[in-house]
């Protein structure tokens, strides 16, 4: 053994004596884990830089080294990818990459779905690393079968005991004989995305123990993911899962054990009796209450608020992070949007395979001594007791950063008071039915806001010019409903006196600034768009960067329109600025932005050289 092998093992025991020691605690995660190169290279931290190695302080960790703002601390391939119903024929079930990259896919729909378990699409790249093979040769299809059958037969078939129900089941079974894959695809786009992670990430443990079948995916680290915190699924006598919901899960997984037991045993008689070992109810039950307690949401920053959650994941090494309401990092999905194969895209730490998520030092510098933070909640501008619930709900701890539990500790309580003082709701106030409008006001302006899109690209079509113009009129009309609805929202948050700055408030104006901007009363969506930004600006610790330079790119849209080209420079900045701190320079987010803020330089260089030969 190397020099710096017996250093690398050592180093590794220290950090795995800190990972044991915090092992028992449910709610305190830890920030940094190691992770063994498999080509023999020995330890490597996440975190890129070693002088950013924490030191253990009781169970928080703590940098030894500043962290600038914008700096990326750490990045890390996903575990396991479960998309959301919609895009699961759409988008590559490792890689996240679009399926619309390759020609021979543009008009197929299902083109990538996989044929047997109707749940994952592998994209073109993927399966020139062997994906395609691996999914099958490694049982990943069987088990995501099974997993879509024990669902079938639990929940379309609950409760058929009489001969009219059997009579029923038998035409069942027949259909589904006749026309196999539309009810299999059907019924695979029913199952929960959690069952699908949880049955994927047993499969690639499986894989792993008993180096069945090598994978062209990164590897995990097992011991690592043993330290995950288990999310309570139902079992324990304080749940809140009513009986009949433990019955039906309970029906569904010893359903789905037993199916996969008799559809992995290749023969009883032989060496290999002993491989469905794996397969059990606990098993699944303790990897589920983790999938549940540390997923992550997948997002595209890339689109429209709204529509850019594309499903969940687990990224193992970010999830041992603790929860602060003002946090110093934020996570976020990496997507490539072109082939990898530039040499700088692979030194970014980019898998060819795999979904990369990225946590950068979003807020301040984090200076020596401190630990790094990040929300378990999306941070959007709820109030303390809000906040608390929902972690409370979710995560099963009230939380007690400095945003939180101010009126206990020593040091910030007037910045704490003041943040609260913008966004408490008062007594009695109730936000639910408000935040459901919302909800639906959305929906409908990103629906507009499409078929505007579409009338656009159809529109040089002569003969389809008097159908666009009917379907502007509908549009038109559509849209001053719309914004009626969000003044009448406006009024219910007036009426109920809740804080300017509060998460209800500010997606109100947001959303009325959004719909004028479509009606094309820009003037009037600017107006909205600077009460907004007032409003965040208050609470901005409380108060997502990405989202709000979504917003804010919208806003410099909306100026530009109006010829209001420095204050258009100024918001593009500002959106930049945000941007970059939460994503780095090299998320295609921030570089399209940059492009923006090079391209309007240039037209302001143009203009200024012109006005100087006249």
């Amino acid at each position: 053994m190397k020099h710096d092998d017996k250093l690398s093992m050592k180093k590794l025991e220290i950090i795995s004596d800190h990972l044991q020691k915090a092992s028992s605690l449910s709610c305190n995660h830890l920030s940094i884990c190691p992770q063994i190169d498999p080509d023999g290279g020995g330890i490597h931290t996440i975190l890129k830089s070693t002088c950013l190695i924490a030191t253990s302080k009781s169970n928080e960790k703590i940098v030894e080294s500043s962290i600038k703002q914008g700096d990326e601390i750490m990045s890390c391939p996903a575990v396991a990818i479960a998309l959301d119903e919609p895009l699961r024929s759409l988008r590559c079930a490792y890689c996240v990459r679009p399926l619309y990259f390759h020609k021979a896919q543009t008009n197929n729909r299902s083109s990538g779905l996989c044929s047997k378990c109707f749940v994952v699409s592998i994209c073109e790249e993927c399966k020139a690393q062997g994906v395609d093979i691996w999914h099958e040769g490694s049982g990943e299809c069987l088990a995501l079968s099974c997993l879509v059958s024990a669902h079938c037969k639990i929940f379309g078939n609950h409760g058929s005991n009489d001969e009219q129900d059997e009579e029923r089941e038998k035409q069942k079974k027949e259909k589904f004989r006749i026309s196999q894959i539309t009810v299999s695809e059907e019924m695979a786009n029913l199952v929960d995305s959690s069952y699908i992670i949880t049955i994927r990430i047993m499969i690639r443990r499986w894989n792993d123990c008993e180096r069945l079948k090598k994978s062209p995916l990164p590897p995990i680290q097992w011991t690592l993911f043993d330290q995950l915190y288990v999310q309570d699924i139902g079992d324990s006598e304080n749940s809140t899962t009513t009986i009949d919901e433990k019955k039906t899960y309970n029906a569904a997984i010893t359903k789905l054990c037993q199916i996969m037991r008799e559809k992995f045993v290749w023969n009883k008689d032989d060496e290999h009796g002993n491989m469905t070992n794996w397969i059990s109810k606990h098993e699944f039950d303790v990897v589920l209450g983790k999938v549940i307690g540390c997923g992550h949401a997948i997002t595209d920053v890339t689109v429209s608020l709204g529509c850019q959650s594309l499903g969940r994941a687990i990224f193992l090494e970010h999830s041992f992070y603790n929860h602060c309401c003002t946090p110093n990092a934020f996570i976020s999905c990496d997507i490539p949007s072109e082939k990898l194969e530039s040499a700088s895209m692979k030194s970014r730490g980019y898998h060819q395979c795999a979904l990369i998520s990225r946590l950068h030092c979003a807020r301040k510098n984090i200076c020596n001594g401190e630990q790094i933070t990040i929300s378990y909640i999306p941070t959007s501008g709820l109030d303390r007791i809000e906040r608390r619930q929902r972690l409370l709900e979710s995560y099963g701890f009230i939380c007690n950063c400095n945003a939180c539990d101010f009126d206990t500790k020593v040091g910030d309580i007037s910045w704490g008071r003041k943040l609260e003082d913008h966004i408490c709701l008062p007594e009695g106030s109730d936000v639910e039915i408000l935040r459901q409008i919302q909800f639906s006001s959305n929906e409908e302006l990103l629906q507009i806001r499409q078929r505007k899109l579409q009338n656009s690209i159809e529109g040089s079509n002569i003969m389809s010019t008097s159908s666009i113009d009917g379907d502007d009129s509908d549009i038109m009309l559509e849209l001053h409903n719309c914004i009626a609805t969000i003044k009448m929202n406006q009024r219910g948050i007036k009426n109920q006196g809740i804080p300017k700055s509060h998460e209800v408030s500010i997606e109100a104006h947001r959303l009325l600034a959004l719909a004028y901007s479509l009606a094309g009363e820009v003037n009037l969506a600017i107006e909205q768009y600077e009460i907004f930004l007032d409003a965040v600006l208050a609470i901005k610790e409380l108060y997502d960067p990405v989202a709000l330079a979504s917003s804010l790119l919208a806003y410099a849209h909306d100026l530009a329109t109006s010829q209001k080209d420095e204050e258009y420079r100024i918001k593009l900045s500002l959106a930049y600025d945000y941007a970059k701190s939460a994503l780095g320079v090299h998320h295609s987010f921030v570089r399209n932005i940059e492009k923006q803020m090079q391209k309007s330089a240039s037209t302001q260089d143009r203009n200024m050289k012109r006005q100087k030969r006249k």
